[in-house]
């Protein structure tokens, strides 16, 4: 059955029998018998087959989810069995660009110095991507979460900035006031659910909505970024994103005295009843990274986080 199901898995990823084959180094024939022993097994039909395409039918997709599922547990097995030691091995971590620039390669720096024999691959993205479709072992994430496969931890409050470049306010004006964001060229995070409302909290904590508007939609953080740097508008972006540009002056913060809403930040893994122990010691690594950031300087215990 196992075998059977690696042979599905490698069809439906390949697109045809013989992807399959070759992926697998397998005859065609035997894997066209190992499908139809499969639908036989379960008496339904998986693909739709024809000379020139292959779909997979309902109950194929059903099976397709839950044999990754399975596939996914027996790596995750073989990891936490062969590595009940040191952490070795390959981490793939997904994360957004800006904050892979700002803190992330910080963090796996420190992780590297005390687990030198783990190599790590970024897969860098502000889109969502599925976990076990990408291959990808850990994810950070500035959003709300709300696919319940994943184990989420999160590891602190990142407050939105709002920002634009000298030039942008000498040739428009300051708006001193969220309302005033109304008669500005606004640059809009496309990936957030609700865009074009910016929100903030008011002297009773309620948010109150600013529907704002300009002239660039972009689902990247790093986008945005420089396009205010170009003076084209303003921004409302997590800390981490404009920290740099703030630092410099190239960007100028806006409305001090209001506090815009805040994104969670979440170190996320596939649910696993065999958690290899690669991605078990990265995500206690930052967690307590993140710990440690809240103390105050005189309580830190160290740059990094101690060792296990």
């Amino acid at each position: 059955m196992m075998n059977a199901l690696r042979i599905f898995n490698a069809v439906v990823k390949g697109g045809n029998f013989t992807a399959a084959s070759e992926a697998l180094d397998l005859s065609r024939p035997r894997v066209s018998k190992s499908i139809a022993e499969l639908e036989q097994h379960f008496g339904v039909r998986l693909l739709h087959r024809t000379t020139r395409s292959m779909t997979l039918t309902e109950a194929g997709r059903e099976c397709y989810e839950y044999s990754q599922r399975i596939a996914g547990e027996c790596q995750a097995l073989e990891a936490y069995m062969g590595n009940q030691g040191q952490p070795a091995g390959t981490l793939r971590i997904s994360a957004p660009h800006p904050y892979c620039r700002a803190e992330l390669a910080t963090i796996v720096a420190g992780y590297q110095r005390r687990y030198p024999r783990v190599s790590v691959e970024f897969c860098l993205s502000d889109q969502l991507i599925n976990l076990i479709d990408q291959g990808i072992d850990v994810a950070i994430r500035v959003a709300n979460l709300s696919d319940s496969s994943l184990v989420a931890r999160k590891l602190c409050e990142i407050p939105r900035i709002l920002c634009a470049s000298p030039d942008y306010l000498k040739h428009h004006g300051t708006p001193d006031n969220p309302q005033a964001l109304r008669e500005h060229n606004c640059l809009v995070y496309s990936l957030l659910p609700r865009a074009e409302q910016w929100e903030y909290l008011d002297e009773e904590g309620r948010l109150i909505e600013v529907p704002v508007c300009g002239s660039l939609r972009a689902n990247s953080g790093d986008a945005l970024l420089a396009s205010a740097l170009e003076g084209r508008g303003i921004i409302l972006e997590p800390e981490f994103v404009v920290r740099e540009a703030l630092a410099s002056g190239a960007l100028i913060r806006l409305m001090r005295d209001y506090t815009w809403s805040h994104r969670s930040l979440y170190v996320v893994y596939v649910n696993r009843r065999y958690l290899p122990v690669n991605i078990r010691s990265f995500v206690d690594f930052v967690a307590e990274y993140y710990r440690q950031s809240r103390l105050p300087p005189g309580q830190k215990l160290t740059d990094t986080p101690p060792a296990a």
